[in-house]
């Protein structure tokens, strides 16, 4: 899973091939160098450092006359990092961490049981490593404030796709909740209502405003999770709003500009979807991936993201979902300069959305509303517009007005991307009297928006604007946006 997978330090006589070998008594002859999440979890929850861990594990094996198990604090941490320990460590592991945590736990649960033998690309699609992984991910978020971004680098190409691709293929393995309270319909609706209250938040103001708020109730779901026992029908529904509020992390983390968080809490937030047998939900995350990797200017990315989500919602797609995905397929194409394929997919999306019915649609895709078509299309064909058919700037202007007559008042930051998207077409016709006036609207809405991506969008229009040096109008608008841009 890239940035997911950190090998840790240690290592004697590592093999070219990425496994080590170990010769003492509490090592494992050989181990795959992929973090064991459910173990760290576990330890984690049970509150006990590595030293007390290591005494406690010393002190069970002395009880049981199995006195060559001697492990220390380092070994460990080489056993969260991924080393399998030998028998009779793991139950030795087992009894302890099961004293400690309250709960029954099983090999499995702690990442020793059969499945370790599995794939790492299938171990990494299980309830328990994604349950540890976001609570962990959640914890160190917290830690680190509001604005340091996850460690580690961003996925692109061909590292991120082999992070998706298994939502489309692997087979779910189901995860046994044995936890002491009892989670049912309405604790989940609970979920998914605080869920759609903090998307609505972002939408109006920006992923800044509610993004740590977002961050600490995931924390919250993960402790609860932990502690859960749930029939396979809540289960479904309780991963499915995981997978929800995860993604809205994601996004919230997007707009304002932590790119890497935002990654981490997608990939987190598709496998939740994948655990839960949600194909749209994860058709829908696929979006917000494609969506910030045309941002971030890889359209390739996209465009396979896009794909994928396509192929996994084959048979199942709402026309909402197949406009969403066409549309990003049609900007992907404009921003790699394919003007056939973006008229494929631009037409693609248009009959699909004929079609669409936002009212049985689910929360997540609802968003996708008149205004949002136009708006997507609208800044699709600004794209060709710029990089192409200067023709295609009419049309832009057309479709952007008609996205922000129809934005309902609520989505500021929609309306902000529609009027800086409308002057961007503007510029294209040199229409710079225009463009500015559209670029003052936005400023306008800027002071109650916390959104990095709304500022970014900002300065591309002053860097087009460029070209019209002299012109009054252009020179107006350039100082009005760095201006804005340089406020803390």
């Amino acid at each position: 899973m890239g940035e997911f997978v950190n090998p840790g330090g240690a290592a004697l006589g590592c093999l070219g091939s990425g496994y080590c070998t170990r010769t003492d008594d509490e090592g494992s002859g050989v181990s795959p160098r992929s973090p064991n999440q459910r173990l760290a979890h576990w330890i984690d929850s049970s509150g006990l450092n590595h030293t007390q861990l290591a005494a406690k594990v010393r002190d069970l094996a002395r009880d049981r006359g199995q006195t060559q198990v001697y492990p220390d604090a380092r070994r460990v941490r080489a056993w969260k990092q991924g080393e399998r320990p030998r028998d009779p460590v793991p139950e030795l592991l087992l009894n302890i961490l099961t004293e400690h945590t309250g709960q029954h736990l099983t090999l499995s649960d702690i990442g020793l049981g059969e499945d370790g033998a599995l794939p790492l690309s299938e171990r990494t699609w299980n309830a328990h490593v994604l349950t540890g992984e976001l609570a962990a991910l959640t914890r160190s978020d917290i830690m680190r404030g509001e604005t340091s971004p996850a460690s580690g680098q961003l996925l692109h190409g061909n590292e991120l796709l082999e992070g998706v691709r298994p939502w489309a293929s692997l087979p779910v393995h189901p995860a046994h909740a044995r936890g002491t309270r009892r989670l049912g319909h309405s604790d989940v609706s609970r979920l998914e209502a605080l869920t759609q209250s903090l998307r609505s938040l972002d939408n109006l103001h920006g992923g800044g405003t509610a993004r740590q708020a977002v961050i600490g109730q995931l924390a919250g779901v993960t402790d609860m999770l932990a502690n859960a026992s749930y029939t396979d029908e809540v289960g479904r529904r309780l991963f499915t709003a995981v997978g929800d509020l995860a993604g809205v992390a994601g996004w919230m983390c997007h707009d304002v500009g932590l790119h890497s968080s935002a990654q981490h809490y997608f990939l987190l937030a598709l496998r939740a979807a994948k655990e839960a047998g949600t194909a749209h939900l994860g058709a829908h995350i696929l979006n917000c991936m494609a969506r910030q990797a045309s941002h971030l200017e890889h359209p390739d990315d996209a465009l396979e993201l896009v794909h994928l989500a396509l192929y996994g919602v084959r048979r199942v797609a709402t026309p909402t979902v197949r406009a969403v995905l066409h549309s990003l397929e049609a900007r992907a194409h404009a921003m790699m300069g394919h003007p056939d394929e973006f008229a494929r997919s631009a037409h693609q999306a248009e009959l699909a959305f004929g079609d669409s019915d936002t009212v049985e649609e689910p929360s997540w895709v609802r968003f996708f509303d008149t205004g949002e078509y136009y708006a997507t299309i609208g800044v699709c064909h600004q794209i060709v517009a710029r990089v192409s058919d200067p023709a295609h700037a009419t049309l832009s202007v057309w479709m952007m007005e008609q996205a922000i007559q129809a934005r309902p008042v609520e989505r500021h930051r929609s309306l902000a991307f529609d009027h800086i998207g409308l002057a961007r077409a503007l510029l294209v016709q040199r229409e710079t009297e225009a463009a500015l006036a559209k670029t003052r609207t936005a400023l306008e809405l800027l002071p109650d928006l916390a959104s990095t991506r709304v500022v970014d969008r900002l300065r591309e229009v002053s860097v087009e604007a460029r070209p019209f040096a002299g012109d009054a109008h252009a020179d107006e608008l350039r100082d009005l946006v760095n201006t804005a841009c340089a406020r803390p």
